[in-house]
């Protein structure tokens, strides 16, 4: 009778922490609901998004948003032509995309989508901070303290 293979380690995935239909919830509530603007921006900040085209559109609805221009899709495409980040966000289909998936959140949710995003935002941080600590136990083990080394890896 052979032995059964192990169970994955749910925590040995190789992609950090990160939720892309959360932080496309953000987006899309912020582009269909201007009041939800204000509220993604109470908790969340474009480097709290795992997606570089998600840190992208966020600040570029921000950028709308602080000029007076409504951050809608035919807005939100115009400003990444202009700078040359549309390709890189995916395209219009892609930002249109964002923008239908609004249909199926609630804006009075964007609190709880952020939060999944800061979340997981959060647990990135914390992984490169002990990836920083474990690099500099490696490293220089034998010539630092504990304290040093703590505060080296912050």
């Amino acid at each position: 009778m052979s032995t059964p293979e192990p169970l994955p380690d749910p925590y040995d995935d190789p992609l950090p922490p990160h939720d892309i239909l959360a932080e496309q919830a953000v987006l899309g509530c912020m582009m269909a609901y201007p009041q939800a603007i204000t509220a993604a921006t109470d908790i969340l900040t474009a480097e709290d998004f795992y997606h570089p085209a998600h840190q992208t559109v966020y600040t570029t609805i921000l950028t709308l948003s602080a000029t007076g221009i409504e951050a809608n899709v035919i807005t939100i495409i115009d400003a990444l032509k202009r700078t040359g980040e549309l390709t890189r966000c995916g395209g219009e289909l892609y930002i249109l995309t964002i923008q239908q998936g609004a249909t199926e959140v609630v804006p009075g949710n964007i609190a709880y989508y952020g939060g999944i995003v800061v979340d997981h935002s959060v647990g990135r941080r914390m992984l490169q901070a002990s990836q920083r600590i474990a690099q500099l136990v490696r490293t220089d083990r034998k010539t630092i303290d504990a304290a040093e080394l703590t505060e080296r890896a912050r």
